[in-house]
């Protein structure tokens, strides 16, 4: 007995539709709006799907008894809701020959359809059915032994129907000899149910670094996913579960899915590592299965490669139009011979396929088709691939390489490990468990490189409310960019001048310098407003949190003036001076800048010549030493008349680096091998330091 499956969106036309059927084949139609109107008074109303699909499923057995035909009228646009559905109705019914009619005009056209009713649907609701259809339309391996899909904008004819089902029969006899099982290799996933599970499983893997462990490793994701926090007695169970509420409940057979999981581990897949392509073969000989899009193992196992590749080589690099127009001229622009119409990340993700395949570059053209057809009908679909690629193809948060991720993880283990940097230290550790659970080798993560400055701060014996036990908050208030007010624990050591009492701030940016970590900020109001300073994190706690925020160009600007200071200064002192800051900024930056010049020994200077980056070469300026094979721009000052310390070296600094220590102690470190020769006032300030340290000892 012939029974007709209706699918397609809200005023699609498929209840006019179903009533041809009917005059055409006599048959029952059993519409899911009119048992809504019979259940809860009204068919706009959603109700229980589990009680009206039962009342569904008692009338078509109650047809299929008086060997009426069916006509099954509701919008069936997903696919696991067919296939459930059709399973649910073989169990409890029996075996129906179905054909399925898509009814698929224009979107638009049902959207206006939609606006003329009395009762409409959120056209919302429209778009993203038409997107379920558009990524999995109806398939005969879902159950049904024809589609028709029907793209008719014009009202639909009963002579339409008649031609159409007059043909079945020689349709299905063509559809056969097509998908004979005979004709391809088949591959544990020629199934449909279990290429879709598999595929699906991929996509979720991708979306969620970690599946199977997020309950622990990322508690919030299965509360954003569930609504509410859920444990688990093990790893297969989350990912069922996941599975069952992210893509469908027919696809969360956990002994299938830890089959799955096997079978992506030995491909490679999973788990880190390029393996071979080799895995244990399942094969159930059906004659009567339907096959799918990659039913054959060479299509399957094409896909499955694509996947890898892009997985293992995200951001491809370019091929070079010189290399394609030599194959393929025709593919020259003629307005610039330079350029080739096939050049693209899709050609370049074809081309390294080809060598692996060792496929001729002559086959361009035919393998960069099937790629286009792999993305569009399986890669995209079943979202492992993102709808936009524009920069390149990569998969969920797979964007580095296995070495660009070792390069990573070896810069990361240098910071977090030599400064101290408590976000980063618990950054690493957990990126380190991710590299062993990956499988990375040992030597990947031994510590090539370190940095040799160290925090000087013990941040466990600081009070709780200090900045340096609160970096991630610190962290998040600069990304809200909220003006909050700081205060200077009383206890902590202060210069001369400082001032007590708390102060509103714009905070900028946190920096590690020399042996600590100083937080950038502007003030904002008071005697110092604008002032641009950094002051270190141990000595700072968060008073109050304004409600006063500003806005991400604000905080920008800001932030690039105060590296404009910071990069121009010897060190992280910027002063005390906002207006001194902003004529520094300002075309008049010369009235706030001062020339230093310091002459040096020969001994001392090989040192210092060596430093050609310790200050910006618009800034520095030296003599040529008669030593070594210098080139630079800045080696062309004279010598000075100085016999014993002949080599000079200009700097020109903001003012207020004259009173910068680090600068101060920088030059008294060379002790008698240097000479301030300008200005006078730190001539003088050199000499008064150096007198009292002579002082202490003498007296």
């Amino acid at each position: 007995m012939l029974c007709h499956f209706l699918i397609g969106v809200p005023a699609s036309g498929k209840s006019t539709f179903a009533k041809l059927l009917s005059q055409y084949s006599l048959g029952q139609i059993i519409s899911t709006d009119t048992i809504r109107e019979e259940l809860y008074g009204d068919e706009i109303i959603q109700g229980n799907w589990q009680e009206i699909e039962q009342k569904v499923i008692e009338q078509i057995k109650q047809a299929y008894d008086k060997n009426l035909p069916i006509i099954y009228d509701a919008t069936n646009t997903k696919r696991p809701w067919r296939v459930d559905f059709l399973n649910k109705v073989r169990e409890r019914v029996g075996k129906i020959d179905w054909v399925a009619w898509y009814l698929n005009p224009d979107v638009d056209i049902c959207k206006r359809r939609n606006r003329e009713r009395d009762r409409q649907v959120p056209e919302y609701v429209i778009d993203d059915m038409a997107e379920s259809l558009r990524r999995f339309p109806p398939h005969v391996a879902e159950g049904f032994i024809h589609i028709y899909e029907v793209k008719a904008d014009t009202p639909y004819k009963l002579s339409f129907i008649t031609k159409k089902l007059d043909s079945l029969n020689r349709r299905i006899i063509n559809r056969h000899n097509r998908t004979n099982v005979d004709n391809i290799t088949l591959h544990r996933y020629s199934r449909l149910m279990d290429f879709d599970r598999l595929l699906h499983l991929i996509s979720l893997l991708a979306s969620y670094p970690e599946l199977g462990n997020l309950q622990y490793a990322y508690p919030q994701i299965i509360e954003d996913i569930f609504g509410e926090l859920l444990s688990f007695e093990d790893s297969i169970s989350e990912i069922t579960a996941i599975m069952a509420k992210l893509k469908a409940h027919i696809y969360a057979d956990k002994l299938a899915i830890a089959e799955d999981l096997k079978f992506l581990q030995n491909y490679g897949l999973v788990n880190g590592g390029e393996k071979d392509n080799k895995y244990e073969e399942t094969i159930i000989i059906d004659q009567d299965m339907v096959t799918h899009y990659a039913s054959d193992k060479y299509t399957f196992e094409r896909i499955l490669n694509t996947i890898k590749t892009i997985l293992h080589h995200p951001f491809l690099p370019t091929v070079e139009a010189e290399y394609l127009n030599r194959y393929f001229p025709q593919s020259q622009y003629k307005d610039d011979p330079t350029k080739s119409s096939l050049s693209g990340h899709l050609t370049n993700l074809t081309v390294h396929l080809m060598a692996q395949e060792k496929c001729h570059i002559k086959h361009l053209k035919a393998r960069r088709d099937l790629l286009r057809k792999d993305i569009e009908y399986i890669l995209k679909p079943y979202q492992i691939l993102p709808n936009t690629m524009r920069n390149g193809y990569f998969l969920g948060t797979g964007i580095l390489s296995p070495q660009e991720l070792i390069d990573t993880f070896r810069l990361l283990q240098t910071q977090a490990k030599n400064i101290d940097d408590p976000l980063a230290l618990n950054l690493y550790h957990e990126f380190e468990r991710k590299m062993r659970l990956a499988h990375f080798d040992d030597n990947y993560i031994y510590p090539v490189r370190a940095i040799a400055n160290r925090s000087m701060i013990d941040t466990d014996s600081l009070d709780s409310k200090t900045l340096s036990n609160q970096t991630e908050r610190l962290q998040n208030l600069i990304e809200q960019r909220k003006l909050v007010r700081l205060n200077k624990f009383a206890n902590r050591a202060k210069y001369e001048g400082e001032t007590n009492g708390g102060f509103d701030a714009w905070l900028l940016q946190i920096v590690f310098y020399n042996f600590a970590w100083y937080l950038g900020f502007q003030h904002q109001g008071g005697e110092k407003d604008k002032l641009l300073r950094f002051e270190r994190l141990d000595r700072l706690y968060i008073e109050k949190e304004m409600s006063e925020t500003q806005t991400t160009t604000q905080q920008t600007k800001a932030l690039n003036r105060l590296n404009k200071l910071l990069s121009a200064s010897y060190g992280i002192y910027l002063g005390d001076d906002s207006h001194q800051q902003k004529l520094f900024l300002s075309k008049q930056k010369k009235n706030a800048q001062v020339k230093i010049e310091l002459w040096f020994s020969e001994d001392i200077f090989k040192f210092i010549a060596e430093g050609t980056k310790r200050f910006s070469p618009t800034q520095m300026k030296m003599t040529k030493p008669s030593f070594g094979g210098y080139n630079s721009s800045v080696f062309s000052l004279d010598k000075s008349p100085d016999n014993n310390k002949p080599y000079r070296f200009q700097v020109t600094l903001p003012t207020w680096s004259l009173n910068d220590f680090d600068f101060i102690r920088w030059i008294l470190g060379f002790g008698g091998q240097v000479k301030v020769h300008q200005p006078e006032i730190l001539r003088s300030k050199i000499i008064e330091l150096s007198r009292s340290t002579i002082d202490v000892y003498l007296y």
